[in-house]
């Protein structure tokens, strides 16, 4: 049984996805992560280590769009940035992809940070001055962004130290008072309407016996996040088993949206009754799944 949010990704997931033309979490990024407080969602941020290219393209400009006009639980507008880091010691350049992240840096281009800097930033988002980490074990690096590039060691997968580094930031446990935390949530797959140019479904996929609690404040701050319609946005979680060529989903539908959208894809396959409504999790198999995906991209 793995933690509910242990920093480890399937690397097998993005590869079925190519083969439907999909990205994980959306094209143009790699690690996207939803700050929230208290459950509901405050900011969002999309990390990308200091070796990797800076994607480009239509298709990128679309997702970083849809992305940036999210809104939060109260309707009010969410800070979007990239944070392009540097494991070497966790500086970090910022770039504002929205009014909120530009009024959030003061800037309206790429800003040069520390890691204690940045973590100022986070606890900003959520209107509080950030403690003294050091009675918790959180030592932030005070290093400035290096000039030379090179010596920075592999990853598993796209993001994984960053995963890992920023779970460090919250900090979490039993003497930790509520007003010292700033936790997230990664979200494993965004979908991006073509029609309507919104985010159109979230997905937090969890390997098939891994922990799941559906209530977590993770799931909270997911059901949080509303389009710019002010339309709260469909969120499920995915239990996926993968067995040879023969991939199956469990699907846990977290809001109401979400509901409307299995039973749309589950009644129209025929692989229920026609007054079917989602209750707990539901069983589908790769095809109806990705059918499902279809839906929200067309949308």
């Amino acid at each position: 049984m793995r933690r509910h949010d242990s920093g480890w990704r399937d690397t097998r997931l993005p590869l079925v996805h190519e083969s439907v033309d999909l990205c994980l979490p959306l094209p143009g990024m790699s690690l996207l992560m939803v700050e929230y407080d208290n459950g509901g969602a405050v900011g969002l941020i999309n990390y990308v280590r200091r070796d990797d290219a800076l994607s480009k393209g239509q298709q990128i400009a679309q997702a970083f769009n849809a992305v940036g006009r999210l809104r939060g639980p109260m309707n009010t507008a969410l800070p979007f940035l990239t944070a392009r880091y540097d494991p070497r010691n966790w500086a970090m350049m910022l770039f504002p992809h929205n009014d909120a992240a530009r009024c959030l840096l003061g800037c309206d281009g790429w800003l040069a940070v520390t890691e204690e800097h940045f973590i100022r930033l986070l606890y900003r988002l959520r209107e509080r001055t950030m403690p003294n980490l050091s009675r918790w074990n959180v030592e932030p690096s005070t290093g400035l962004w290096l000039t030379f590039e090179g010596g920075m060691s592999p990853t598993a997968w796209p993001g994984q130290d960053m995963s890992v580094r920023r779970r460090a930031y919250e900090p979490e446990g039993g003497p930790v008072p509520f007003l010292a935390r700033n936790p997230c949530a990664d979200v494993d797959l965004v979908v991006i309407g073509g029609l309507s140019n919104e985010v159109t479904l979230l997905v937090d996929y969890k390997l098939n016996g891994a922990k799941i609690d559906p209530t977590h404040y993770t799931h909270r701050a997911m059901t949080s996040l509303r389009n710019s319609r002010s339309r709260p946005v469909p969120s499920m979680i995915v239990r996926y088993d993968p067995a040879g060529d023969r991939w199956t989903f469990h699907v846990y539908c977290l809001n109401r949206p979400a509901d409307t959208l299995l039973a749309q894809v589950m009644k129209g396959t025929n692989a229920v009754a026609p007054g079917w409504w989602p209750k707990d999790w539901t069983y589908m198999d790769a095809a109806r799944w990705f059918g499902l995906l279809d839906i929200a991209r067309d949308a």
